[in-house]
């Protein structure tokens, strides 16, 4: 899936752009914008936001790349994803986004909202690497994430973050703090993967 438009691209409330798959690999997305926003809003039955997924099943299907480039912002609030995940025996894809400022603010919810690439707790396949870029500011807000995480056999992929100025801040839910990770569910046999982090001005951490 190719996705372009030079305006603005708004997600809303379950709307998505998905390449998800119960048979068969699935197919790469790709979203080039001017300013994106992916709001997952009241919570509805779908999730929001940009994803391919490997489903059902223990075949060997795997998740496609998501490819995210925005000229300007990106905003990401309230379980609004960006997301490749596994739960055959195939890999999760690669998450890589680019914009000029980034924020990923759950705003308390605690719900699932961020950036993911993870193998799931049925699957044997691995996560894939999660490369994210802010020319400016990432600010990870109020359980605000970025991960790549296994909960079963596979390993966890690597995730590398640049950013001029980076704020990670977990102000209103120490159960669901803001963080950057690559991470192995305690269910799970396989690996944590690697986490690189590079501000260019200034890193902060604040509220857990």
């Amino acid at each position: 899936v190719d996705v372009t438009t030079f305006g603005d691209l708004s997600l809303l409330n379950g709307g998505a752009i998905d390449t998800s798959t119960s048979g068969g690999d699935a197919g790469p997305v790709n979203v080039r914008a001017g300013n994106v926003t992916i709001d997952g809003q009241e919570g509805g039955v779908f999730p929001t936001g940009i994803y391919s997924k490997a489903i059902g099943g223990m075949d060997g299907s795997r998740a496609g790349s998501v490819d995210v480039a925005v000229s300007g912002d990106l905003l990401v609030f309230n379980g609004g994803q960006i997301n490749t995940n596994t739960s055959t025996k195939g890999d999760a894809g690669s998450v890589k986004v680019i914009a000029r400022n980034i924020t990923i603010d759950d705003q308390g919810r605690g719900r699932t909202t961020g950036m993911f690439s993870q193998a799931d707790s049925y699957s044997t396949g691995n996560a894939g690497t999660v490369d994210v870029t802010a020319r400016e500011k990432l600010s990870l807000l109020n359980g605000g994430a970025i991960s790549s995480s296994t909960q079963s056999f596979g390993i966890a992929g690597s995730v590398t973050v640049n950013a001029e100025t980076l704020l990670v801040d977990g102000r209103f839910d120490a159960n669901n703090p803001s963080s950057i990770n690559a991470t192995a569910g305690l269910s799970s046999s396989g690996q944590t993967g690697s986490v690189v982090v590079t501000a260019s001005d200034t890193i902060t951490l604040s509220n857990g």
